[in-house]
Formats: C-alpha cells, structure tokens, sequence
C-alpha cells in the first residue's frame, strides 16, 4: 500500500517548507520576506504538481532545505563545526536523493558565503567533496546491485548520457528506441 509513502511524502514537504521559512528568515532578517517567498513557492507549478509525488521530489525537498539551514546557521554562529558536519550530512542526503542539485546547491553555497561576507575557500572545498563522496556511493551502490564494476560503470554511462545529452551510448540498455527531446520541444522550450 502506498499511504506510508504518501504520509511520508507529506511529512518531507511539510517540514520542507518549515525549513525554508526557517532559513530564508536568517538570510532576508524579515518575517514578511520569508513568508511570502515561501508562500509564492507553494503555489508554482512545481510545488502544486510534485507535493502529491511520492518519488525523490519531497525528501530533495526536505534535504534541499534542510543543507540549507545547517549552512545558514553555520554561518550565523561563527562557523561552528557541528552545523558545518549537519551541513554535509544533509548535503550528503540530498545528492544521495538525485543528483540534479549538486550544481545549484554548489552556486548556492558560494552565495551565501557573499551575502554573509564570509566566502571560505576551505569550507567551499569541503562541500565540494560532499557530492564527489556522494557519487563514489552511489557508484559502489550500484556495483553491488549489479555484481562488478564494469557492468556497473557501463550502466552509470547509460544513464549519464540518456538522461544528460538525451543520447545513448553502443548496446544501450536505457530506453535504446526511445529519444525523449526532440526538435519540436527545443523549439517550444520553455514551454515543454
């Protein structure tokens, strides 16, 4: 039965949204700023379509805001190794969750560290490992899954292509027959 998933799927955004209030509070210092952010997030097309998804949408969510907070805190604080630890951790999570943030929370990072004029070429290096860690996990996950290396490394090719370039590499296993972005939504980007 998918309710569990479903509940948990409502927990994660919930606590999501909690958490982007929390963080956006620390960064505009103004109540009325933060809500309305986050009130206007709630009504986006994105947040309407992917709060009933009970796939990697809300714990990306959760965990997108939850890094979020650590760093923000992090940086309030004076730099207090605990927050920068629950920073990775929850860093670590999100990019175990997809892989689609690593650059917007890497921009993001950097962000931060300027508007709180603390940029750190330490501490932008140790986040940097966060998602290089996160794939050598996700490499050995699926070298279990699979029984080798080398089926596994053909396998993250696979993917990295279709899903990256929309292209397949020889002996394909990822939708071989399949192109998923053709012509016509090039042209009607961003409509698509």
């Amino acid at each position: 039965t998918p309710f569990p998933n479903q509940l948990l799927s409502i927990l994660f955004w919930n606590l999501g949204l909690l958490l982007l209030f929390l963080w956006l509070l620390h960064v505009f210092e103004n109540d009325l700023a933060a809500a309305t952010a986050v009130a206007y997030l709630t009504v986006t097309p994105f947040v309407l379509f992917y709060s009933s998804s009970i796939h990697h949408e809300p714990s990306c969510f959760f965990f997108f805001n939850l890094t979020f907070y650590c760093f923000v805190r992090y940086l309030e604080l004076g730099k207090s190794r605990r927050w920068l630890f629950a920073t990775c951790i929850a860093y670590f999570l999100l990019c175990q969750s997809y892989w689609f943030y690593y650059v917007s929370a890497g921009i993001l990072f950097v962000a931060l560290q300027v508007r709180w004029r603390s940029f750190s070429a330490r501490d932008t290096f140790i986040l940097a490992l966060v998602p290089v860690i996160a794939t050598l996990t996700t490499f050995l996950q699926v070298v279990y899954a699979l029984d080798g290396a080398d089926r596994a490394m053909f396998r993250m090719k696979d993917i990295a292509a279709a899903r990256t370039l929309d292209m397949r590499i020889e002996n394909s296993e990822w939708y071989p027959d399949k192109k998923f972005l053709k012509a016509y939504h090039w042209h009607r980007y961003p409509v698509t």
